[in-house]
């Protein structure tokens, strides 16, 4: 360079070897970017891509309507100690896995899919009959969104309730239900002072009582099927199950069974929703 004073030969020397060090360091740089923004092929020739999870809430005007995956499995249905129409004691086995609403369906729920506004509380929608419980149900599976809604049978009730318990009553009974005991005779709101079950699912014996989908008889137990039991073909009365903040500590009983006609409502009984892939 003109007018600059003489390079020693250690440091012409020096200079090459920092640029190829710099040029190596860019290199690499650069193919670790290309190895981000490029997922390596899989072994079959396609592009891999990440796991989907699948999202478990339901969005109804910006809330969400949770649900619980509940697996397939056997348990003992119904109560020998009890009365005649919890007997006998059965092997039922469910043999799909299926999606439990993890909580009541809340006044939100109810006015987000029946007026299109989230309006309400955050306490169980009860005083609804069992025929308001579909016009619910086919305004979500209308949504078409890959689910079927629809309410539980009484099998897949009372798996999800005891979720793997085989006493008649839960042994924390005080701590996940809200019965007269601890409710002051009111509905409480979803999910809050109440511990869940072990499989996420809140107030499943108390705070309000939940219709199913099958209908009333008193000798069913007595034949029904040890597979997916969905219930008489026919009825005058559906069931209902679970007790609630208006009932004492012993209709939080596992077995505790109710029936009404489909169009009777009740200030203690709901309704929790139940959804399966199409």
């Amino acid at each position: 360079m003109k007018g600059a004073a003489p390079i020693s030969s250690m440091r012409m020397f020096l200079i090459p070897l920092l640029v190829i060090a710099s040029a190596l360091v860019v290199m690499m740089v650069i193919r670790t970017l290309r190895t981000i923004e490029t997922p390596p092929p899989m072994r079959d020739g396609g592009a891999a891509t990440a796991p989907v999870v699948e999202s478990l809430s339901l969005i109804l005007d910006g809330i969400p309507m949770d649900f619980v995956k509940v697996p397939a499995g056997r348990f003992v249905m119904g109560c020998d100690s009890c009365e005649d129409a919890l007997k006998p004691e059965h092997m039922v086995e469910i043999s799909k896995p299926f999606q439990m609403g993890r909580t009541e369906v809340m006044e939100k729920h109810w006015n987000a899919v029946m007026t299109g506004k989230a309006s309400g509380s955050n306490k169980p929608r009860v005083n609804v009959s069992w025929i308001e419980a579909q016009q619910f149900l086919s305004k979500l599976n209308a949504r078409n969104d890959g689910f079927r809604y629809r309410l539980p049978t009484e099998a897949e009730w009372e798996y999800s309730a005891r979720a793997g318990d085989t006493g008649w009553i839960a042994n924390n009974l005080p701590e996940t239900a809200w019965t007269t005991t601890n409710s002051g005779a009111q509905l409480q709101e979803v999910a809050t002072a109440k511990l869940s079950n072990v499989w996420g699912l809140y107030d499943m014996l108390g705070n309000a009582s939940e219709w199913t989908n099958d209908w009333l008889d008193t000798d069913y137990y007595k034949k029904s099927p040890a597979k997916d039991p969905k219930g008489p073909a026919s009825g005058t009365m559906r069931m209902f199950r679970g007790g609630n903040g208006g009932v004492g500590d012993a209709n939080g009983a596992y077995s505790f069974r109710g029936a009404d006609e489909p169009g009777a409502k009740g200030e203690w009984l709901g309704l929790r929703v139940v959804r399966e892939r199409k």
